[in-house]
């Protein structure tokens, strides 16, 4: 008798979903000792690069017909959840990372605004944009995208993008440096 081999999952795989439709940061396998394998959430932390790789992976599997329906449906799930998660007032950007959990999928777990974070997210974004112009799936992106400015981290000395703001607690309001 071979022993079981760990199941292979592809990325985006619903196993690696938080609660509230997110791809979480860290998916782990378990071994029940009697050879058989479970899925276990690791962190339950979702970040924006996690997010925006997850939608591209979704435009791609939404143009398989056998896997169509889920695609289209983890894509709209994903863009509601973004659509209610909190964000960075001034920019319209997202957090460094949010949890995952249904009852707990406003809570921010780190509240950095990281460029690269939010710029792979905006290409997701831009991604599911471009492969739904007439619909409300397509919609919904463009309108997330366009709320997105990350003029605070251009730099106009070399002309590149780049840096975090982190929250600097001066008094009872936060501030926000670069």
């Amino acid at each position: 008798h071979q022993p079981e081999s760990p199941p292979r999952l592809h990325w985006g795989h619903q196993a690696m979903r938080g609660e509230n439709g997110l791809i979480m940061d860290a998916v782990h396998l378990r071994q029940d000792g009697k050879g058989s394998f479970a899925v276990g959430a690791h962190r339950t932390g979702a970040a924006p690069t996690d997010i925006g790789l997850d939608l591209m992976v979704q435009v791609g599997m939404s143009r398989r017909p056998e896997q169509s329906r889920v695609a289209l449906e983890t894509l709209n799930r994903v863009l509601t959840t973004l659509e209610k998660l909190p964000h960075h007032g001034e920019t319209g950007l997202f957090f460094r990372v949010y949890e995952t959990k249904l009852e707990a999928s406003k809570r921010i777990l780190d509240s950095n605004v990281s460029s690269v974070d939010n710029l792979h997210l905006a290409l997701g974004l831009w991604t599911v944009a471009q492969a739904y112009p007439t619909t409300a799936t397509g919609t919904r992106a463009r309108n997330l995208l366009q709320r997105m400015d990350f003029s605070a981290f251009y730099d106009p000395t070399d002309g590149l993008v780049g840096g975090n703001l982190r929250p600097e607690l001066k008094g009872e309001a936060p501030r926000w440096r670069l």
